[in-house]
């Protein structure tokens, strides 16, 4: 965000009998003991592609020189480069999800067998998990980092409509459908890395020369055979800071620009900027629901120079947004909506350095606080964007210019 204020095992498993482990969670279930293990499975994740692309589901996709990337009405169609090798389009979650006891389903329409490779997957950095189709032949493997080949069988277009990726009881399946309801694996393995943060990628591209390739159309994403997952309750979300190796499981969308660098400092997580323009932001991993519910976090040490900024997030994508942000002895309550952003601007009092965002019955409200028992209200208003499955960003940035470098810190993320 950019604030504008005023300044190998071979299987012939046959039917694989899987019943998803309950997930139900949200709004009122959430504060249940256990609850954070319940939620963000993969089953959140569903798009009948009805309406134009949804970007905060699929914000990580990506196109390469000359691929293309298509929407029309009720599917995606993914296209590799004509005379390319080494070229993908991919449609890619925007959040990691749980998979642990769950079934990742894609539903294909068509696809081509010129020698493109179409492709679905589940990735955890370099990690991977994919089911893959190139010509007659259909194609289990995993990356970890090694690829490996865990099993292989015909390609039918008739019997292999849905594929799938799924866990029970420590051990992974790759899974093909003919109806979306009855699931045949043709490879398993036990499970290789940590599932429980993984993005959802679906691509097609080619290793060859593919003179006319043929998209790759997908129908839907999680909806064949699946019950509906919601997100964890946004109180899930707890960090001290006293380590970085946090970063790595609540933060995994974390970044940072050239300008700046993340450290652990007095059990705080400090950010350095070296007085260029840019910025950092530390972004949760999952969505979480924020129906009912707050986040909050303490500002340990604001930056001395007025023009740098530090802001607390709720995203539901780039274009609808909420932030409240610091700029020197200011307040903005920054609404994005639709991609237009407005400023409210509050004066800030001696000493207010904790922040708080919180949702209840349509309405936000942004507070602030001295000492996190009395808040002081700068802002209410109605929503624009559902909150119930909403990214939560700590950000630093400097977009006045070059400036002095300077030091910020965030502290007791949610913490009681």
């Amino acid at each position: 965000m950019r604030w504008r204020v005023a300044l190998v095992v071979l299987c012939g498993c046959g039917r694989l009998s899987f019943d998803a482990r309950d997930r139900d969670g949200g709004a009122g279930d959430a504060d249940d003991a256990g609850a954070a293990a319940n939620c963000n499975a993969i089953g959140t994740l569903r798009d009948s592609f009805d309406g134009p692309l949804d970007i905060d589901r699929w914000g990580g996709s990506y196109q390469d020189l000359g691929t293309a990337l298509l929407n029309p009405p009720g599917e995606v169609q993914l296209t590799a480069a004509s005379n390319a090798p080494s070229q993908y389009a991919g449609l890619v979650s925007y959040r990691y999800y749980d998979v642990r006891g769950e079934r990742f389903v894609v539903e294909v329409l068509g696809n081509g067998s010129n020698g493109e490779i179409n492709g679905v997957q589940l990735r955890r950095n370099t990690l991977t998990l994919s089911v893959t189709q190139q010509n007659a032949t259909m194609l289990a493997a995993m990356r970890t980092p090694t690829f490996m080949t865990i099993g292989t069988m015909p390609y039918s277009a008739a019997l292999h409509k849905f594929w799938a990726i799924s866990e029970k009881d420590g051990t992974v399946y790759w899974e093909t459908s003919s109806d979306g309801v009855t699931f045949t694996a043709f490879a398993q393995q036990p499970v290789p890395f940590d599932l429980s943060r993984v993005r959802a990628d679906v691509f097609s591209g080619s290793e060859v020369n593919v003179a006319a390739p043929v998209p790759f159309r997908i129908g839907s994403v999680g909806l064949a055979n699946a019950p509906t997952r919601v997100a964890c309750g946004s109180q899930t979300l707890v960090d001290d800071f006293n380590d970085l190796g946090t970063l790595d499981q609540l933060w995994i969308n974390t970044f940072t620009q050239s300008c700046c660098t993340l450290s652990i400092n007095n059990a705080a997580l400090q950010v350095n900027t070296d007085g260029s323009n840019g910025y950092t932001t530390v972004r949760s991993t999952y969505g979480y629901d924020m129906r009912g519910r707050d986040v909050h976090v303490e500002l340990s040490k604001a930056a001395a120079d007025p023009t740098i900024g530090q802001a607390l997030i709720v995203k539901r994508d780039t274009n609808n947004q909420l932030a409240l942000v610091l700029t020197g002895t200011t307040f903005n309550t920054l609404e994005t909506v639709n991609g237009t952003q407005t400023s409210h601007t509050t004066g800030a009092l001696t000493g207010e350095r904790f922040f708080r965002i919180s949702e209840s019955a349509g309405s936000y409200t942004t507070d602030v606080s001295v000492d996190r028992q009395i808040w002081r209200t700068l802002r209410t208003a109605a929503t624009w964007f559902g909150f119930e499955d909403v990214t939560v960003d700590l950000e630093v940035g400097n977009y006045g210019g070059p400036v002095a470098p300077d030091t910020a810190a965030w502290n007791d993320f949610n913490v009681p």
